[in-house]
């Protein structure tokens, strides 16, 4: 019987530890997911924004490098029926 009191003794001391415990660990999921919402999701959408710029700049630059490739084709062709040659561009 004297075991078993022990044993009594030492469930009923060790609960309020895990009571503690898992305040703490409650405390720190609640500090994570503070910080997720309140910074790392606000810089992933800056990041995001960031993102889209560059995207549309490079859409703007191939488009640009479209165009110019296609006045530099009409040139060496007005170039070529002017002057009568046969250029292979």
């Amino acid at each position: 019987k004297a075991g078993s009191s022990d044993l009594k003794n030492e469930v009923t001391m060790s609960l309020p530890v895990h009571a503690n415990a898992n305040a703490n660990v409650d405390r720190k999921v609640l500090q994570y997911e503070n910080f997720i919402n309140e910074v790392l999701k606000r810089d992933l959408q800056k990041v995001l924004e960031q993102r889209d710029s560059v995207y549309e700049k490079i859409s703007q630059y191939l488009q640009l490098k479209n165009t110019i490739q296609t006045l530099q084709l009409l040139y060496f062709t007005c170039v070529c029926v002017w002057c009568g040659c046969v250029c292979v561009c």
